[in-house]
């Protein structure tokens, strides 16, 4: 799913200079200092949930709004004004389309709505909202409930209009979930903290998950705890509650601990995977999923998130190695005379830069000392899914190469440039072979060159590439369903119909079984 969002006259993003950005499947990222404007990005979500929620709600002939819509509340907002900018006094919309929908399908005798736009004036808790093509939007007055015909709209010639598209992805949207940044509190008070329960109210939710009698529920909790024994390294591990179901009581290698005594780090991988997990949402909203966590959790703290989020994670973070490190799609944030601005972020600046920007100088303080060099942002989740079969994703430090713009002699400087920083590196090249006895590309034979000059371990895929590797059993498991079919061994994975997205491969890796070692140079 890919989904483009504007933003106009929202907090501090106005009309000249909007909020234009891109959503979906995958990572999202957004980049910028304090006070940037980051956060406002992804709290919209949260705010407008229950206009995603119902908009769908309209009856199917003719489209008509439910009458309760216009007039629904904002939430976690006192002021329903507080979302609108103060930089002028024009109407605040979010206009969202979801581009990967054709606009046409099935036999062409029907349109797709595949746009939503919502408009909020100042002094008026009503909401407009108009749904529609890239061509035609269908506007409603909120003052009453309005019905009309499709043919009233566009001509017989072009057919009626379909929405169950549009409905399929406002139900998506609808069911996120925003992660503030304060995440770590547990007290004896119940209550919520934006999306997530907080205290007693989570405790007793973990309770009824944990020992109560439906099994799906019980498995949830004792995968959330596996998750987190693995990556905090604990040779055992389990999380239960007090008698009072007040606080959760924690047991570590066979030893009691109260949570309170417990780090933030872990206290928030408690709560917030035990939130996700509950709730299952299709898209998580947050902010600084780096806070209170080393640099070599902070990758798997997101991968492990999304593995129980049916869509994609959008995050804001102060890490631009975070970002570049996990995300398909980055954006940085920055403002200037309390207006915001976001553009795309144009990931160039060399290795060695990008090594700082990771703090790879925290790892080394733990051990970490090897370096992995792969092809891009997908690889470095995918193949950290693969290290974690072995219970090594925490010994190695991955770098996207960023594809075949590295693949020349140009980059022999920066290479040369990370001896200095470790001796021990690694390189994972796709082979790009269309028959096994097809010679390798002159670009990537000479990249290859210059790894072997400067002493790392390489490894070339014998198949074409890490996709053709896959299964059809992991493939079929991780997305549930049999239409899904692995690749011939040098099939190109951008012309075949195999039907997954390769943003899913980490998701798909998770579900290899492991061989007996790992390779040796880990």
């Amino acid at each position: 799913m890919k989904i483009d969002i504007t933003l106009k006259n929202y907090r501090c993003f106005d009309d000249q200079q909007p909020a234009k950005f891109t959503i979906g499947t995958g990572f999202t990222s957004f980049v910028g200092p304090n006070n940037s404007g980051k956060s406002s990005i992804l709290k919209v979500f949260f705010e407008l949930k229950h206009f995603f929620a119902t908009s769908f709600q309209f009856s199917h002939s003719p489209i008509q709004m439910p009458e309760h819509l216009g007039n629904a509340q904002i939430q976690a907002v006192r002021d329903q004004d507080e979302i609108l900018t103060n930089l002028n006094d024009r109407p605040m919309t979010m206009e969202i389309e979801f581009v990967d929908f054709p606009e046409r399908f099935g036999n062409g005798d029907k349109l797709v709505l595949n746009k939503v736009l919502y408009k909020k004036y100042r002094n008026d808790s009503r909401f407009e909202v108009s749904f529609g093509t890239k061509k035609k939007m269908l506007s409603f007055n909120p003052q009453f409930p309005y019905v009309m015909d499709a043919y009233d709209l566009i001509s017989s010639s072009e057919g009626r209009f379909n929405y169950s598209l549009l409905k399929e992805g406002l139900e998506k949207l609808s069911n996120n979930m925003f992660i503030g940044s304060f995440r770590n509190a547990i007290s004896e008070a119940q209550g919520q903290y934006f999306g997530i329960n907080i205290g007693t109210a989570f405790v007793s939710t973990w309770s009824a998950w944990k020992t109560g009698d439906n099994k799906r529920q019980n498995d949830f909790i004792q995968s959330v705890t596996e998750d987190i024994r693995r990556i905090f390294r604990f040779k055992k591990l389990e999380i239960g509650t007090s008698d009072d179901r007040k606080s959760l009581k924690i047991f570590i290698n066979n030893k009691s601990y109260n949570i309170m005594e417990l780090g933030g780090g872990l206290a928030q991988f408690i709560i917030v995977l035990g939130n996700v997990a509950i709730s299952n949402p299709s898209f998580i909203f947050i902010d600084e999923p780096e806070l209170g966590l080393h640099p070599s959790l902070q990758l798997d703290f997101l991968t492990s998130l999304a593995s129980y989020t049916k869509e994609g994670i959008v995050f804001a973070t102060h890490s631009i190695g975070l970002a570049r490190s996990s995300s398909e799609r980055i954006y940085t944030v920055r403002q200037i005379e309390e207006k915001s601005f976001v553009k795309p972020f144009e990931q160039i600046g060399n290795l060695v830069e990008f090594l700082g920007e990771m703090s790879f100088s925290a790892y080394q303080e733990i051990g970490f000392k090897k370096i992995l060099l792969v092809e891009g942002i997908t690889e470095i989740k995918t193949f950290q899914q693969f290290l974690r079969l072995f219970h090594k994703d925490h010994d190695v430090v991955f770098i996207p190469l960023g594809g075949s713009q590295f693949k020349n002699w140009k980059i022999e400087f920066e290479l040369g440039e990370l001896k200095r920083i470790s001796d021990q590196i690694a390189v994972i090249i796709d082979s790009e072979k269309q028959s096994i006895d097809e010679p390798l590309k002159p670009e990537i034979q000479q990249f290859l060159d210059i790894c072997k000059k400067l002493d790392f371990k390489i490894l070339v895929t014998d198949l074409r590439a890490t996709e053709n590797y896959f299964t059809q059993t992991s493939i079929r498991a991780e997305k549930n369903s049999d239409k899904y079919s692995s690749l011939k061994p040098y099939e190109k994975f951008e012309e075949s119909k195999h039907g997954w997205a390769k943003e899913d491969n980490w998701r798909i890796a998770m579900t290899c079984p492991p061989k007996t070692s790992p390779p040796e140079w880990v």
